[in-house]
């Protein structure tokens, strides 16, 4: 196998055949569930960020899951349910091997009918499967499987030794041919000289030797390429790449348990970041108002200027020389570390050049997910995260003939706007735009703008 974590496993499971049929059956348990938990943190890496949280919300169920059950209730959500449609295209392939039914010529369906068998030799009763099979189903019966083993049966070694033929078998098929653990995975460590380290965990990982790191940040930890580098949250290791640790319930307010399916140890995580409810976010304090109002000589929906703001005069005016000379500068990026000021700067500014007319209409779109306050950070709810999400906002604030039909394109008519602007001069700015899904595809097809 390519993929380390399962090659370890295996390895392992040649160990234990030598000891008894009992530990082979249960190290290849082992085995599917890593599988199992390594399928469903992939499929959740390659969801897009939505304003509803998708791709947090399912976390936040993982790390308080005790039983792998609510594993296999995630992955169907992932797969056909409310999260279906965030997924990457890039990951469209392993959606499609898993929801598509096949016929039994195919490797799901052999898959799901060796751990059928398992099943029948449980429950001779155990209904009978269909013609035609999706791969998914694998997921449910191996839950069920681990369910009536591990989990609440107390079988003899004898029955466990006719169960560990076809288990093997499913098994070989589903981590040899289901794409996901044939993709270039590997651990990104970033060392104290400020270089990045590639530790592989699959083959063929040029695609991350191919990155340009002098303008990419990644944090610490596995990542899987799927259209680019993305980490898979809950899936820790180290640059070592000597274990493996998944999430196994046991949540506090603290922290949760890690297990090491390979080793049998367990660790600590930190359950910080998943102490949030997965519940509706609160707009930013910087959210651009609901409407497009007059002020002083433009049409805008800027949030009003800042209360609590130092001035900053020589920044302030050389920002008020960029933009007088518009249409030199297609784009004006503000820059620096977060909380430094760069949007109560640029909202300074603004309100001052609406006031005097600079621009016929200033529209203001918010990506930002955190409000930095005083005391500590506060997640926000962002008001856009896609170029759909402009196109609609846009459109819902200019208010275009027709924009209630079903045949209504929306960036359509945003784009046209873009080419011939219908209030004049258009100053469009985006707060926080680094948060941007796809950012690089906003910045080179999007108009004159302010990201700040």
């Amino acid at each position: 196998m390519d993929f380390l974590p399962l090659q370890r496993m295996w390895e392992r499971f040649e160990l234990s055949l030598r000891d008894s049929d009992a530990a082979a059956f249960f190290d290849l348990m082992c085995l599917g569930e890593l599988l199992m938990k390594t399928t469903v943190l992939g499929l959740v890496a390659a969801l897009e960020s939505d304003k509803d949280r998708h791709q947090y919300r399912l976390l936040h169920r993982l790390v308080r899951t005790d039983g792998i059950g609510e594993w296999d209730q995630v992955l169907q959500e992932v797969l056909t349910g409310g999260a279906a449609h965030l997924l990457r295209s890039g990951a469209r392939s392993e959606q499609k091997e898993l929801t598509m039914r096949v016929a039994p010529e195919s490797w799901q369906f052999e898959a799901v009918t060796a751990l059928h068998k398992c099943l029948k030799v449980l429950n001779p009763k155990e209904e009978r499967l269909p013609d035609k099979i999706d791969g998914r189903r694998w997921f449910s019966m191996f839950a069920h499987l681990r369910n009536g083993t591990r989990g609440h049966g107390a079988h003899v070694a004898s029955v466990l030794g006719k169960l560990t033929p076809p288990l093997k078998r499913s098994l070989h098929l589903m981590a040899g041919n289901f794409s996901l653990f044939a993709r270039p995975w590997a651990y990104v460590h970033r060392s104290l000289s400020g270089k990045y380290r590639f530790t592989p965990l699959s083959a063929g990982v040029s695609s991350f030797e191919r990155l340009d790191l002098s303008s990419t940040s990644f944090t610490d930890g596995v990542y899987c390429y799927i259209d680019e580098p993305l980490l898979v949250p809950l899936l820790q290791s180290t640059p070592e790449a000597f274990d493996f640790f998944f999430p196994n319930g046991a949540f506090s307010e603290w922290r949760f348990e890690l297990i090491s399916y390979i080793t049998g140890s367990t660790a600590e995580g930190d359950a910080t970041p998943y102490r949030e409810p997965p519940s509706q976010l609160p707009p930013s304090s910087t959210q651009g108002l609901g409407v497009l109002e007059i002020r002083g000589r433009a049409f805008t929906n800027l949030p009003p200027p800042p209360t609590e703001y130092v001035r900053r005069s020589e920044l302030e005016q050389d920002l008020r020389d960029v933009l007088a000379f518009h249409e030199r500068h297609q784009v004006v990026t503000l820059f620096g570390r977060g909380g430094i000021g760069k949007t109560s700067l640029a909202l300074t500014v603004l309100n001052e050049l609406a006031e005097q007319g600079q621009y016929a209409a200033m529209i203001w779109f918010s990506a930002r997910d955190i409000d930095l306050l005083p005391d500590k950070p506060l997640p926000v709810a962002p008001s856009v995260l896609t170029q759909l999400d402009v196109a609609r906002e846009f459109c819902r604030l200019t208010e275009p003939e027709g924009r209630s039909d079903k045949s209504f394109r929306h960036t359509a008519w945003f784009e046209e706007c873009l080419r011939e602007p219908q209030f004049g001069s258009t100053l469009f700015v985006f707060d926080n735009f680094e948060t941007m899904q796809h950012p690089f595809d906003v910045f080179c097809n999007g108009p004159q703008s302010l990201p700040a």
